[in-house]
């Protein structure tokens, strides 16, 4: 079901042994403002999760997906965010979906580098509003349960189909697990 956006091409795909993952780098160029960005989707194998999170090529480290581009073009962006969605979800039909709003970072007027709170941020709370529109809720509701989670500016999409667990919920559990070990400091819980 593809939407408006543009079209993600996959550029690599890495497996981490260490973490149990694989990284698959796709790359879209943005015809409104004239940027090529690159979405990046961590795939857990052992819980069927993909976490999806995106930047700009033009900005690289470690807090490369919290620098704000303010380039006029957030709705395509996402629009190719969630057409990569469908095109995960073809390859793999059992899989579910994180998505994390990171926070920003900014300097004060004295040149202090504040961080802003990790609970219901600004980029969560845009896409939260960008996933709630109406023409993606009977794919949405179709597919996956939805989790917010406005405590770490996170939504979970569990995949209906999935059948590793018994259960969602126990699935969402198995979920939780592994994120919080790879992700301490977000302590995945709501």
């Amino acid at each position: 079901m593809p939407f408006k956006g543009y079209h993600p091409r996959l550029k690599s795909k890495k497996y981490n042994k260490k973490h149990s993952r694989w990284l698959f780098s796709y790359s879209f160029y943005s015809i409104k403002n004239g940027s090529t960005y690159v979405i990046e989707a961590f795939y857990y194998v052992k819980v069927e999760l993909f976490i999806i999170k995106f930047y700009d090529k033009n900005h690289s480290g470690k807090n490369k997906y919290a620098i704000l581009t303010n380039k006029g073009d957030v709705r395509n962006i996402l629009m190719t965010n969630f057409n990569l969605l469908n095109i995960l979800l073809e390859e793999y039909p059992t899989a579910s979906f994180c998505f994390m709003g990171e926070r920003r970072y900014f300097k004060d007027k004295n040149k202090q580098v504040l961080v802003e709170d990790a609970e219901n941020n600004i980029r969560y709370r845009v896409y939260k509003s960008f996933i709630e529109q109406d023409i993606f809720r009977p794919f949405l509701n179709k597919n996956f349960l939805l989790k917010y989670k406005n405590k770490i500016s996170s939504y979970l999409f569990l995949n209906k189909s999935n059948i590793l667990f018994p259960s969602l919920l126990a699935y969402e559990e198995h979920i939780r697990n592994i994120l919080s070990n790879e992700f301490p400091e977000i302590r995945f819980l709501g």
